[in-house]
């Protein structure tokens, strides 16, 4: 089960713990991540679990960007449901009508879960995340919601 949240400390102590800081941290690498401005944003949903969240930044009236951190102890079937959830809740209650995932190129697995998700692949941007000790490209996948063309 899932649901709204403006629990920053709750957001942080999951995008810091050390399994998933790497993934999330992008520009702030090397320094702890403070979720509050985000979390704090009336635009931004933020819908939290037992083992993590996704975050929803709209990029337009109609379309928002997702992120999501899971811990270990719900990578796999938890995060899949949860996932699914999350992506229900937003055609629910927003007027989304797609939904933008940029991917490390690395994380594999989220890869693979986008598309389990159904998500599709639209295009590799050139290298501009920083992952560890690299600059690494981003896998951009989209989501449509059904009916809509």
């Amino acid at each position: 089960m899932i649901e709204r949240t403006q629990d920053a400390v709750r957001i942080n102590a999951i995008a810091n713990h050390p399994a998933v800081y790497s993934w999330v941290a992008g520009p702030a690498r090397g320094a702890p991540i403070d979720a509050a401005g985000v979390v704090n944003d009336p635009n931004n949903i933020i819908l939290l679990g037992e083992h993590g969240f996704a975050c929803f930044k709209p990029v337009c009236p109609r379309a928002y960007e997702m992120h999501a951190a899971v811990l270990p102890s719900g990578r796999g079937r938890w995060a899949y449901r949860s996932a699914q959830e999350a992506i229900a809740w937003i055609w629910e209650n927003t007027p989304a009508v797609v939904l933008v995932a940029a991917l490390p190129r690395e994380n594999k697995r989220a890869a693979r879960m986008a598309e389990r998700l159904g998500f599709l692949f639209h295009h590799t941007t050139p290298a501009i995340f920083p992952l560890l000790d690299a600059i690494v490209p981003l896998d951009v996948y989209a989501l449509q919601i059904k009916g809509t063309a």
